[in-house]
């Protein structure tokens, strides 16, 4: 049993490396022209931006980066008074939400390994405003 188990794994991981040799990987960097776009297109680019800086910083704010559900749309904020808001993500899709989630996690493995080298660590930082692109 544990045998036909193993065989399995093997072969699979066999199929994966043939798959994986024909495939090729590409990365499109894109300019958008926003004078081309309608109102309600730049309002859709704008809020995608803001929704990732929210759900960024409502994730920090959490400490359970490692359990967080993609797919809960309600995140808690705090404004500049220190009020605590709830936002719905309404702009951002699942797939964003997972690829911040799995950015958070990848720095958070990256500090660690630093530290294991000995170098000085901070923290993640809560985020003022988001301007990076997201991986489609």
């Amino acid at each position: 049993m544990i045998e036909e188990t193993k065989q399995k794994i093997r072969d699979s991981r066999k199929a994966t490396k043939v798959k994986r040799t024909s495939q090729v990987a590409r990365v499109y960097d894109i300019k958008i022209i926003t004078n081309k776009l309608n109102k309600v297109q730049k309002e859709t680019l704008r809020m995608l931006f803001v929704e990732k800086k929210w759900l960024y910083n409502h994730i920090l704010a959490t400490d359970s980066i490692f359990s967080h559900d993609y797919k809960d749309p309600i995140t808690n904020n705090l404004d500049k008074d220190g009020n605590v808001i709830q936002h719905k993500l309404e702009h951002l899709p699942a797939k964003f939400r997972q690829d911040i989630i799995n950015e958070m996690k990848g720095s958070i493995f990256n500090l660690a390994k630093s530290k294991k080298v000995n170098n000085k660590i901070g923290k993640l930082k809560f985020r003022s405003e988001c301007n990076t692109t997201f991986a489609v």
